[in-house]
C-alpha cells in the first residue's frame, strides 16, 4: 500500500513539473513579447481592466510604489530563462516517468541544486511563498531518489517478464 502510494506520488509529481514547465514555457514566449518594456508598463497594460474599476488598488499601489524607485526591464534572460527551465522541467519530468536511467541522477542534480538556491534566496527574503515551493521541490527531489533507489527493482521486473514470453512459433507462423 505504502508502495503504490509512494508511486503515485511520483507520478503526480512528474506531471505536476510537466505542467508547470509548459507553464514557463508559455510565460517565457510572452515575455519575449515584451522585452525591454520597464515590468511596471506590463503590469499596468495587465490590470488595466482592474484599475479602471479600483484606481486605488492596494497591490497594483504597492507595486507601482516599488518599481518606480527600482525600475526593472523585461529583459531576454528573464524570458529565456523561464524557456530553459521549462523544457528542462517537461524533459526530465518525461524521461523520469519512462524510467530512463540517466534522467535520475541529472534530476537530482538540478533539482538538489535549485532546493539549495532556494534556501539561500529564503535566507534573504523570507519568503512564505518560496518555503512553500522549496517543500513541493524537496518532496519531489525525495521522490525521485525514492524511484532512483527502486530502479534496479524495477528493471529487474521487466527483464524478468521479457524473457518469459514464449518465442517458439505456432505451426502458422511458420
Amino acid at each position: 500500500m505504502k508502495q503504490q502510494t509512494e508511486d503515485r506520488l511520483f507520478v503526480i509529481s512528474m506531471w505536476w513539473r510537466i505542467a508547470y514547465g509548459a507553464l514557463r514555457i508559455v510565460l517565457g514566449l510572452a515575455v519575449l513579447k515584451v522585452v525591454g518594456m520597464p515590468v511596471i508598463d506590463v503590469i499596468t497594460t495587465l490590470l488595466h481592466h482592474e484599475l479602471v474599476t479600483d484606481p486605488q488598488d492596494a497591490l497594483y499601489s504597492l507595486a507601482h510604489s516599488f518599481f518606480a524607485h527600482h525600475p526593472l526591464y523585461i529583459s531576454y534572460f528573464m524570458a529565456f530563462y523561464l524557456i530553459f527551465w521549462g523544457v528542462t522541467d517537461v524533459f526530465l519530468s518525461y524521461h523520469l516517468m519512462h524510467y530512463r536511467r540517466w534522467a535520475f541522477p541529472v534530476s537530482l542534480v538540478l533539482i538538489g541544486g535549485f532546493v539549495c538556491y532556494e534556501l539561500f534566496r529564503f535566507s534573504h527574503t523570507h519568503s512564505l511563498i518560496l518555503l512553500g515551493v522549496m517543500c513541493i521541490d524537496t518532496l519531489i527531489l525525495w521522490l525521485v531518489y525514492d524511484e532512483y533507489k527502486k530502479l534496479p527493482l524495477k528493471e529487474a521486473l521487466v527483464t524478468s517478464n521479457e524473457t518469459d514470453v514464449d518465442h517458439t512459433l505456432t505451426p502458422s507462423q511458420e
